[in-house]
């Protein structure tokens, strides 16, 4: 499914109900999410970007890992667990 998926849909986001295996692919992280909550409100779904490790990349400014970056500095990536 994996190797299907990036070819068609790279770059995009999949939501996978993960009892039936049903996938739904949207443009966005909301859009693949409310399509999967339509057809399975009461299940929890894994939701991530086609052809990358995260769905998502949060950059903020501020300490991180020891390194203080200024309002004005270059943005620091975050990893968030």
């Amino acid at each position: 499914m994996r190797l299907r998926l990036e070819k068609e849909f790279g770059g995009q986001f999949v939501a996978i109900e993960p009892e039936s295996q049903d996938f739904f692919v949207g443009q966005s992280f909301d859009s693949a999410v409310a399509v999967a909550r339509t057809e399975y409100p009461n299940q929890v779904t894994y939701t991530v970007r086609i052809g990358h490790q995260a769905a998502l990349s949060y950059r903020a400014y501020g300490a991180t890992k020891g390194h203080l970056a200024t309002r004005h500095g270059s943005p620091r990536r975050v990893t968030c667990w």
